[in-house]
Order: C-alpha cells, then sequence, then structure tokens
C-alpha cells in the first residue's frame, strides 16, 4: 500500500511540473494571455483525472 502511495504522489507531483512547464507553449502556440493561462494551470491542477475515488475498493475481477 505504500508503494503504490508513494507511486501516485509521485505521479502528482510530475503531472504538476508538466502543467508548470506547458504555460509558455501554450501562449506562445495558441495566443493565451496572461489570464487564460492562469486559468489554464488552475483548472489543470485542480481537478483530479478520472478514476477511482480514494478509499473505494477495486473492482470485481468476476463482474
Amino acid at each position: 500500500m505504500l508503494v503504490h502511495t508513494c507511486a501516485a504522489q509521485f505521479m502528482v507531483v510530475l503531472d504538476v511540473s508538466v502543467v508548470n512547464v506547458a504555460p509558455p507553449s501554450l501562449q506562445a502556440d495558441l495566443g493565451f494571455s496572461t489570464v487564460d493561462l492562469r486559468w489554464a494551470v488552475n483548472a489543470a491542477t485542480a481537478v483530479p483525472p478520472p478514476g477511482r475515488a480514494p478509499g473505494t475498493p477495486a473492482p470485481d475481477a468476476a463482474a
């Protein structure tokens, strides 16, 4: 369980790092303003990725 928790935390940190590196490219390629970039970064870091909610049991393989 600890290994999975550490791996999940690493993925979150990696995702946030990528999101914080991308704004200059977004601004140059898509013509985003500074305000639009702030919205994009906040939305990408505030919205959790799709999947199971923490604490829910794994789906039954037999079902």
